[in-house]
């Protein structure tokens, strides 16, 4: 059975022949042989050559591998989900395997519906009935829509978003950074017909999050815009939101598009950010 990861080879090995040579093992794996080397579990001695590292205490050995990987050094927890998987092998939920599914939120207005091949997702009636709606998502996942599609970062956007009387007639939460798996499918054959609008926070994170989304749906992906966003900026703009992010900020500076440039200079001008439920304000 295929060791978990590497470093777990390297012990395999160890376990199975009470040596390995040296040069099996380098960089991050030899640094976490150390405590070892230091306790006078392993050695390293002259073997024709080279070296060779061998095992003094095979008890102490054992011990310091059920440390490490409590569920044994083989692969065999792969059919568990990935987060289950990390704790099983390593203690630690977030060395598991990619994720391969999540629950994509959607609100859904008017008569906005998507379809696949076998199925179909009601999603303004689910919303108006439960104020939502929802589905599983995965790689190959064939939902698709063709109308005008809102990203939105932040939940209480999400939550109101009717408010605000917009255009779109979906709304997807991203919950900030959006993932992984949610920008496949915005960027997937099925959705391509979508025109996707994004409502971010004006700070440097809102923007880089905007920027990736257009990488990945290229020609289809633009940046809300309120009319009075310099009015916004000057009453309700929070100079933290800048200050934090410096770094990511430099970086956009040399974005050529045009939403990106506008809203750079309006936190230079008033050095600072201004967050995306400053559209909930003063709704009639």
């Amino acid at each position: 059975m295929k060791p978990v990861d590497s470093f777990a080879a390297v012990l395999k090995k160890l376990l199975w022949d009470g040596h390995i040579p040296s040069s099996r093992v380098k960089g991050r794996n030899r640094d976490r042989l150390k405590s070892l080397f230091a306790s006078g579990i392993l050695k390293e001695e002259p073997k024709a050559g080279g070296s060779r590292i061998v095992i003094e205490s095979a008890r102490h050995f054992r011990q310091f591998i059920v440390g490490c990987y409590p569920s044994g050094l083989a692969s065999e927890h792969a059919v568990l989900p990935p987060r289950a998987s990390g704790v099983a092998a390593f203690r630690d939920s977030r060395k598991g395997l990619l994720r391969m599914c999540e629950p994509v939120l959607l609100r859904g207005f008017d008569d906005a519906v998507l379809n696949s091949e076998d199925n179909s997702l009601p999603a303004a009636e689910l919303t108006r009935a439960f104020g939502m709606a929802s589905f599983i998502s995965s790689r190959g996942l064939d939902f698709h829509y063709d109308g005008a599609v809102a990203t939105i970062e932040n939940l209480e956007l999400f939550l109101h978003f009717e408010d605000i009387k917009p255009n779109e007639k979906l709304a997807v939460y991203t919950g900030g950074r959006i993932s992984r798996l949610l920008l496949e499918w915005l960027a997937s054959s099925g959705m391509s017909g979508c025109r996707i609008v994004h409502y971010g926070d004006r700070d440097p994170v809102g923007l880089d999050e905007y920027l990736r989304i257009k990488e990945a749906c290229s020609g289809r992906t633009i940046l809300f815009m309120p009319d009075d966003l310099e009015e916004l900026f000057d009453r309700y703009s929070k100079p933290g939101l800048v200050e934090d992010n410096t770094a990511i900020l430099g970086r956009l500076r040399g974005s050529a598009d045009p939403s990106v440039k506008y809203v750079v200079s309006l936190m230079d001008r008033f050095n600072a950010g201004l967050e995306q439920e400053v559209l909930l304000l003063d709704q009639e």
